[in-house]
């Protein structure tokens, strides 16, 4: 099993090394084109957000109990949404070493959140991680990558979290009629 971390830490390490220190200029989406790696060591590209209408993007870290104790609604919140065009990503900011990344490993299994959790690189970073000034913070964005409203900073309740979800939801919806017209 220490195996297995350890060669998923070398490729996060070896990701990040090659990844662009620039962002290409015609890209604005809230993250940039990145390119990274989940939990478990696969390629995730900013491609993820055309799988879903809209993604919730929340940043968190193993060390901050708002962001562990959102977890669970979040979890049961992805699930219950995915058949409506909206998907949850984690960005988990903390995990630097194998220690780290099995911590993290046992928090979202815990706590049911098993939705993906992806690990930043340079392009996050660059895009949107370097202004992030507090965790929990949640971004929603379309299926560009483009953001969606403002960041929402700190934890909220799972009927919080309902209200701002179908707010998104019916404005994109409300979007999707108007271009239909």
């Amino acid at each position: 099993m220490k195996t297995k971390l350890a060669l998923l830490l070398s490729i996060l390490f070896v990701l990040i090394s090659l990844a662009p220190v620039a962002l290409a200029d015609s890209d604005d989406s809230a993250l940039g084109a990145f390119s990274t790696i989940d939990l478990y060591g696969e390629e995730v590209t900013s491609d993820i957000f055309a799988l879903a209408d809209i993604t919730l993007i929340n940043i968190w870290g193993t060390f901050c109990p708002p962001c562990l104790a959102e977890m669970p609604d979040l979890g049961d919140l992805n699930r219950e949404y995915a058949d409506r065009g909206f998907q949850i990503v984690g960005i988990v900011v903390d995990v630097d070493n194998l220690d780290m990344l099995a911590l993290a490993l046992e928090i979202i299994e815990a706590t049911g959140a098993d939705y993906l959790h992806i690990l930043p690189d340079e392009v996050m970073i660059r895009a949107k991680l370097y202004s992030v000034t507090a965790i929990p913070e949640t971004i929603f964005v379309d299926s560009a990558g483009r953001q969606i409203g403002k960041s929402i900073i700190g934890s909220l309740p799972r009927d919080k979290w309902v209200e701002v979800i179908e707010q998104m939801l019916g404005e994109f919806a409300d979007e999707a009629s108007d271009a239909l017209q």
